[in-house]
């Protein structure tokens, strides 16, 4: 979210809340794991979206009605949830399961994934993903704020 915004530029605006995201766990069926990984493997993915110091994930609808209030800057916000298709590519596929470049900070899905879960865990999660959703176009969900300045 960048937080210098000018007062004349904003008439209405729209941004992604990434924090309210799809998850991936949930595009599976848990009830092939032991609920215990299960439940390792949410715990994973949820550090993901409540990382204080990631700037894609540490903020919400309420951050942003601050930073223009602070900038002098009244908006009303409405809040939609859009669902759509999303085609699981082999490329997609990959970037969730590779170790993150080594030119950003951001960990990678299945860095995160390490934290919780043994190699084995992974290699069974990874499995679970690849017989579910490789090569399928999957129902996804994304939340957008919109924001409307108020004269």
């Amino acid at each position: 979210m960048d937080k210098s915004v000018s007062h004349t530029a904003l008439s209405l605006v729209a941004e992604n809340l990434t924090r309210h995201t799809q998850r991936l766990y949930r595009l599976l069926d848990v009830n092939r794991l032991d609920a215990q990984l299960s439940e390792r493997l949410a715990a994973a993915e949820e550090e993901i979206y409540a990382n204080p110091t990631d700037p894609m994930v540490n903020w919400d609808v309420e951050d942003l009605r601050l930073a223009l209030t602070a900038a002098g800057i009244e908006v009303k916000i409405t809040v939609e949830h859009y669902p759509t298709q999303l085609y699981v590519s082999p490329d997609l596929f990959n970037r969730w399961f590779s170790a993150s470049a080594a030119d950003t900070t951001r960990p990678a899905y299945v860095e995160y994934l390490s934290r919780y879960l043994s190699a084995p865990e992974i290699s069974l999660i990874r499995s679970l993903f690849e017989r579910s959703l490789l090569n399928r176009t999957i129902d996804w969900s994304t939340t957008v704020a919109f924001l409307k300045a108020i004269a």
